[in-house]
């Protein structure tokens, strides 16, 4: 036992243990792995506690989502037929089957 009264054993299980939290942290706030890895493994339960306290962030898009708003803004995009200026949801299902 080290002179400090804490068995090494009891510091590395927490050297372990502290890293793998702040990854889950991290995950449940959205946020980066590596960025809850780092924190766990500099600051240690620190570290953890920093990690629940950010903000959680906001789920990112679906890639399909993402790809029928460009297609929506393709279709604005084209030319006026017959002097209408507005998209409606036929024209984006047309657009979308091809």
């Amino acid at each position: 036992m080290p002179a400090g009264g804490v068995p090494v054993v009891y510091l590395v299980i927490l050297a372990l243990i502290c890293p793998l939290l702040g990854v889950y942290v991290a995950a449940q706030k959205n946020r980066s792995a590596g960025e809850g890895l780092a924190l766990g493994c500099l600051l240690g339960p620190f570290g953890v506690i920093i990690a629940a306290l950010l903000p959680t962030l906001a789920k990112p898009r679906p890639r399909a989502a993402v790809d029928d708003d460009d297609r929506i803004r393709e279709l604005n995009e084209l030319p006026l037929v017959f002097g209408e200026n507005r998209v409606d949801d036929e024209d984006v299902d047309r657009f979308i089957r091809g």
